[in-house]
């Protein structure tokens, strides 16, 4: 085996574990939301140059939106899982 090849397999060892690292780091965010009573959602974000700050106990009147992001928050951690998993199994 020459180095190109040693380096090459090297790189793929390497990108296989950041994928699995972040695998589970989403694992542990969705464990944690998913046992957890949300209360609120904070969103941190700019809008045409305005700030905006928005917590479910402050804004939100109604404890639904608050469970409707969470839920969506958890399709989307399901959803980037699947996608890295697939990157995981390509290489």
């Amino acid at each position: 085996m020459d180095i190109k090849t040693l380096e090459y397999m090297g790189n793929r060892v390497d990108k296989a574990r950041d994928i699995t690292k972040e695998i589970k780091a989403l694992e542990s965010r969705k464990h944690n939301i998913s046992i957890h009573d949300v209360n609120g959602i904070t969103v941190d974000g700019s809008v045409i140059g305005s700030k905006f700050r928005w917590f479910g106990s402050e804004a939100c009147v109604n404890k639904r939106v608050v469970q409707a992001m969470t839920k969506a928050i958890l399709v989307v951690i399901d959803e980037q899982i699947a996608l890295l998993e697939q990157e995981l199994a390509e290489l």
